[in-house]
């Protein structure tokens, strides 16, 4: 295999020294070792404790971490590959991919797979197309600044789960040749602009069958702010989790444009988008609408992994906000908990499989395992906000309050329409530092009003801050929905795990509610007061 394996050899040097893997060093020599030790006959000693040791252990012993990056980087390293043959390694002679479930190389001739000429035009994911990032000028370093930058972005969004990273080059955007890579719907661009105070980045998400700005992202680098480095990484978060995560403008406007088109895409990418939308503002009836279109498509056998894990984060909504009247509530977490480890057990290197595992775990109250998830979701995507924000609770509840609300603030700051139900830290933080009326606006944010928490802490901030409409209000509720929390609060101890004075805090705004409650009101005195004077005369 001499011949073919110099073909080979050839084309991993064009890879490599390839515009897509320029700046990917760590993944350039993921892909070296493969392609070297599957010529060399030894694919079937490929693991992932071999590729940490050999790649990524920099002489330190491994662990099941040192397992987890060697996975993120599989996974990375074929998003990259179906990058560059989709851009600018179409023509090339040979195709190398790192087939799933494994770390050996496989090398294909065009004419042998169907690359270029897919046999179905089903949409199977969410297609960003990233365009050169521009720049006015001829300053080698801003050009690799630019570079860096754009590499940040597209390695942040690649890690998201149902999102295809297409790099575009100018000349792709406006051809219409047979040869050219399908341009998709959403194109992201940017223009980079130096200043004396530091610099700019201005980001548009494009529509290509609109030509109109379907999101939009601006970021002003201070010199006398933090490293350039810092700043760089921070917009690319910003930028990735905003598209990543499908929510607000980017799901609204693919379902619409998909159904104008009647395009044909696949059901789970439609369901994905559709729960990313319902993220932002639940509802009981799209919840249930939801849990069942993907307890059918599972069922029928045809799921993705990602489908496994939305329909446990739905059984874990479902739980926590007691949506399903037709079952007991503590099943739901029971369906969630079997549901997620398939997710888990297909697919292991998806960051949102383990965070919704946290989410379980929390709602278990098994914080150390709930932490332990959350940490494993972040150690495969850095941005991923639901793992942030499970993380930040159990710092937050376990007394190390100014880390945890860091961490909220954290993953508020990179998502511009998160789930309102990240703002609990700062309502948990504010009534324990006795600020009620920041924490009366602050739960005013968060859209499950009916949900007997969101009704705990606004009977407790009311009942602080003395206004009795509003204390009846939740506290009725309560009685009507959440008996057996009423009756939890009779015990000595509730037995939550809370920071030390904050359970102290809710029991005390409580109890002055319901003092508030049951004095007379005005109107009754005031009666009383003029019946009493007509007896004496």
């Amino acid at each position: 295999m001499t011949e073919n394996a110099e073909l080979v050899r050839a084309q991993l040097d064009r890879i490599v020294a390839s515009k897509t893997f320029r700046q990917a060093k760590r993944l350039c020599a993921l892909l070296e070792f493969a392609v070297e030790e599957t010529l060399q006959g030894r694919a079937n000693l490929i693991t992932a404790p071999t590729v940490a040791l050999e790649i990524f252990s920099n002489g330190r012993d491994i662990d099941e971490r040192s397992e987890g990056l060697v996975r993120v980087q599989a996974r990375q390293l074929r998003m990259k590959l179906s990058s560059y043959y989709e851009g600018e390694g179409r023509n090339d002679p040979l195709r190398i991919s790192m087939p799933q479930g494994g770390y050996a190389a496989s090398f294909q001739k065009p004419n042998s797979i169907q690359v270029d000429k897919p046999t179905s035009d089903i949409v199977d994911c969410i297609e960003i197309g990233i365009a050169p990032f521009t720049y006015h000028g001829d300053d080698p370093h801003e050009l690799e600044l630019i570079a860096i930058i754009q590499g940040y972005v597209a390695t942040s969004l690649s890690r998201f789960a149902n999102v295809r990273v297409i790099r575009l080059d100018q000349a792709e955007l406006f051809s219409a040749t047979s040869s050219a890579p399908r341009v998709p719907e959403l194109i992201l661009t940017g223009h980079f602009v130096r200043e004396k105070a530091g610099a700019i980045l201005t980001v548009d998400l494009v529509s290509k069958k609109t030509q109109g700005i379907v999101w939009s992202f601006r970021s002003r680098q201070e010199r006398s702010h933090g490293s350039c480095d810092e700043w760089r990484r921070k917009a690319a978060s910003q930028i990735a989790v905003n598209i990543g995560s499908q929510s607000g403008v980017v799901a609204t406007h693919l379902l619409d444009i998909w159904a104008q088109e009647k395009a044909a895409v696949d059901p789970v990418t439609i369901l994905s988008l559709e729960l990313a939308r319902y993220r932002v503002r639940p509802t009981t009836k799209e919840h249930l609408r939801l849990r069942e279109a993907f307890e059918k498509i599972i069922q029928n056998g045809s799921a993705k992994p990602i489908a496994w894990s939305a329909l446990a984060y739905l059984y874990v909504e479902e739980h926590r906000f007691f949506l399903n009247p037709k079952t007991d509530n503590t099943s739901a977490l029971k369906r969630a908990m079997t549901t997620v480890q398939v997710a888990i057990g297909r697919e292991p290197s998806l960051a949102e499989h383990w965070a919704v595992l946290s989410m379980v775990y929390f709602e278990l109250r098994e914080l150390e395992r709930a932490e332990s998830a959350a940490r494993k979701a972040l150690e495969r995507n850095p941005d991923n906000t639901d793992a942030m924000i499970v993380l930040s609770h159990y710092l937050w509840n376990s007394g190390e309050t100014k880390e945890g609300l860091a961490l909220t603030e954290t993953a508020l700051s990179l998502q511009e329409n998160p789930p309102s139900w990240y703002n609990f830290a700062r309502v948990h933080d504010l009534i324990l530092n006795g600020d009620y009326e920041a924490a009366n606006h602050e739960n005013a944010k968060i859209e499950m009003h009916n949900w007997f928490w969101c009704l705990v802490l606004d009977a407790t901030i009311q009942g602080h801050l003395g206004r009795e409409p509003a204390f009846r209000a939740a506290w009725s509720k309560l009685e009507e929905t959440a008996q057996w929390f009423i009756e939890l609060l009779k015990s000595d101890r509730p037995g939550w795990v809370f920071p030390e004075g904050f359970v102290e805090k809710i029991l005390a705004g409580i109890e002055k509610g319901k003092q508030l409650s049951n004095k007379p009101s005005a109107t009754v005195t005031d009666v009383r007061e003029h019946r009493a004077k007509a007896m004496l005369k």
